[in-house]
């Protein structure tokens, strides 16, 4: 059926528009024409300025066709009729988006998000820990859970499906806007990753240290803002015993005169090459230079002595 471009209400899009994706159906469009009809939903409407009920026309999917003839100046589009409600019309939306749509992990991860909202909505029945016995007169059986259904629909594994569901709910919603447009971020499921594993605040700041350019990406800004652990005196002491490398050195203190610390760097870099030659320096030396690493570590004599 063909219907007025202005007669077609768009509403609320969980996507918004690819200038890219417009400029290549016009291009197609004007070359080959329409070859797939918009689908639109028909209600009941009140008339402006009153008389007769009139029918209104609302998008369900083909956003970037309709807009893509609006530019080439047509008047008219081809569309299909469906009757729906909201959720249903809104469900075809991101299923049609889903199937046929370029969306980077992050917008795949909120279309799916919402999608378990509606369907669970649609067929509450379907929630995890519900009755899913047969009901009804006849005992017609419940429809699939959600993540079975999304699979065949989509051909996407459910393993994936729930962490794609799981990463973006962690994330703010204002965090996401600010890095929609980053494709670095936006479409890197590693990056969502370090970033639905931090609180909010966090996610802000570390967006924010992409933004200004002192982190490449959220991963190296995770490493920036989040804190170090310092090492316990028990961790140096369990570390020495198993004879592992500390992995902080702990700051010096003034108990640690600069000059035996480089002295025993240098002992340890001479060590390194060849530890047997710790037998040609004399003993008090080599007390003193214990005593120096132990006051380095923070650490006493009886901190060593087994319990």
């Amino acid at each position: 059926m063909m219907l007025s471009i202005n007669e077609i209400q768009i509403g609320k899009r969980l996507r918004g528009l690819s200038e890219a994706a417009v400029t290549e159906l016009m291009e197609s469009i004007n070359r080959l024409g329409l070859r797939t009809p918009i689908t639109v939903s028909s209600r009941p409407a009140k008339r402006e300025g009153g008389g007769m009920d009139t029918v209104a026309f609302d998008l369900v999917a083909g956003q970037h066709r309709l807009e893509a003839c609006k530019r080439l100046g047509w008047e008219e589009i081809e569309a299909s009729i469906v009757q729906m409600s909201d959720d249903e019309r809104e469900l075809w939306e991101i299923d049609e988006n889903l199937c046929r749509a370029e969306l980077s992990e992050l917008e795949r991860g909120e279309h799916l998000a919402r999608r378990k909202t509606l369907y669970e909505a649609m067929h509450p029945q379907t929630k995890r820990g519900a009755n899913r016995e047969p009901s009804g007169q006849f005992g017609q059986t419940v429809a699939p859970r959600f993540s079975e259904d999304t699979a065949e629909k989509t051909g996407t594994a459910d393993t994936t499906i729930r962490r794609a569901i799981r990463r973006v709910v962690k994330i703010d919603e204002k965090v996401r806007d600010r890095i929609r447009d980053n494709p670095e971020i936006a479409d890197s499921g590693v990056e969502l990753d370090a970033l639905a594993s931090l609180d909010t605040q966090q996610q802000r700041e570390a967006v924010s240290l992409v933004e200004n350019g002192k982190a490449a990406g959220i991963r190296e800004a995770k490493r920036l803002i989040e804190p170090k652990s310092p090492v316990s005196k028990e961790a140096q002491i369990r570390a020495l015993r198993e004879h592992k490398p500390v992995v902080v050195r702990p700051p010096l203190t003034d108990a640690v005169p600069t000059d035996d610390v480089d002295a025993l760097q240098a002992l340890l870099l001479t060590l390194r090459g060849d530890p047997r030659r710790i037998a040609g320096i004399p003993l008090d030396k080599r007390v003193t230079m214990a005593r120096t690493c132990l006051a380095w570590l923070n650490l006493t004599p009886d901190d060593l002595r087994a319990p």
